[in-house]
């Protein structure tokens, strides 16, 4: 599913950032340094990740080609540094204070910046694999856009992705969530790797399916 996502948003990126080597790119949360790889095709790349162990992973696995800074948000941003695009795949249902943690990103965007962002969407599938994974909420469009707005972006697109599979996800977590009784929480993400083929196998051909036609000239988040 990460390979699926990293797909989707490489291809809406060619569609409105040609590769362009003075442009600085931060990804916030870069964790282990798949989505830095992709990235590096439109830019001149940083990473930003709180937890050590990923960062050190990120430099077996890249070198020197991505400078890498240890920090989270709120708070944790390089100083003194503006940059043309800010990333952050998965990032804010990880922060309490999401609020303070966008308008650190605003700040560190140049005046023309775009904030490119994915989060898990609807409350109502909340479930073992976000309380697993430290999650504070999951988004509705509304509240995504109302924070984002607050915190002094424009919004000129948002959308879903991984709508194929919407609602056999969405029945399975309805289910799972109506039916649990004392079981331990457990990872969405503990799949074979059959499912894993199949589950990439829809996210990409999604990705050629899905060609938005308004560019973003501005802050534009899209969410899960």
């Amino acid at each position: 599913m990460f390979l699926g996502r990293r797909a989707i948003v490489q291809k809406l990126l060619r569609t409105w950032m040609p590769p362009d080597k003075s442009r600085r790119i931060l990804d916030v949360g870069c964790g282990t340094g798949a989505m830095l790889e992709m990235l590096q095709e439109f830019g001149k790349v940083e990473g930003l990740e709180s937890s050590s162990a990923a960062l050190q992973h990120c430099r077996n696995r890249l070198g020197s080609k991505v400078e890498l800074h240890e920090g989270s948000l709120p708070g944790g941003l390089p100083e003194d540094r503006r940059y043309d695009v800010i990333t952050a795949f998965d990032v804010l249902e990880h922060i309490q204070d999401s609020a303070a943690a966008l308008s650190q990103v605003r700040q560190a965007l140049a005046p023309t910046g775009y904030f490119v962002c994915t989060v898990p969407a609807h409350q109502f599938l909340w479930g073992p694999h976000d309380v697993i994974n430290h999650h504070f909420r999951r988004y509705g469009r509304t509240q995504l856009v109302e924070e984002l707005t607050l915190a002094g972006f424009r919004v000129r697109w948002i959308s879903y992705f991984n709508s194929v599979l919407f609602a056999p996800i969405a029945f399975c977590r309805l289910w799972n969530n109506a039916t649990r009784r004392k079981r331990a929480p457990q990872s969405d993400l503990d799949v074979c790797r059959f499912s894993s083929i199949v589950f990439y196998a829809i996210f990409f051909r999604q990705s050629v399916l899905f060609s938005p036609i308004f560019p973003f000239r501005s802050v534009s988040p899209w969410w899960q």
